[in-house]
């Protein structure tokens, strides 16, 4: 029971977090929220526009053995130029992942993420939080909805 509040918690932050960094980008906002002994570290995808929140937060601080990855949704699978969010978590050794939803909101990406992570010994948790979910999921459509709006997009 103490696992899924301190789980809850700390997705909620991350969702929070990617709420409240939505701007007029045509993509919905994606945060992560690394928990590593006593610290915490937050990204977004809103911060940079080359690295994802992920590659962010994994690529402020060394040793990651025994950290917790919250994710709003799953890692990226396939990069260009380099190594995926994916592969950054199972070659850092974080050992759990903790995500608001299981498939990725591309179709092409589904859960295949979370099945290689799940094969290559990372203990994946999907959290279940309806109202969460619900809010992280309107704010992204109302922000894609003004967008086009605006910009006629």
């Amino acid at each position: 029971m103490l696992s899924y509040i301190n789980n809850t918690y700390y997705i909620t932050i991350t969702c929070l977090h990617a709420i409240t960094r939505l701007n007029c980008l045509k993509s919905y906002s994606i945060s992560c929220c690394l928990k590593r002994r006593k610290s915490i570290i937050i990204a977004s995808n809103q911060n940079s526009k080359k690295l994802h929140a992920e590659e962010q937060a994994i690529l402020s601080c060394d040793n990651l053995s025994q950290s917790t990855l919250f994710v709003t949704v799953p890692p990226c699978l396939n990069r260009h130029n380099s190594l995926s969010c994916t592969d950054l978590i199972i070659n850092n050794n974080i050992k759990k992942l903790v995500l608001l939803f299981k498939e990725d909101f591309n179709p092409r990406v589904g859960d295949k993420s979370v099945k290689l992570l799940k094969k290559n010994g990372v203990e994946v948790i999907i959290l279940f939080a309806p109202l969460l979910k619900l809010l992280y999921i309107t704010r992204n459509l109302y922000q894609i909805i003004q967008f086009k709006k605006k910009y006629g997009k």
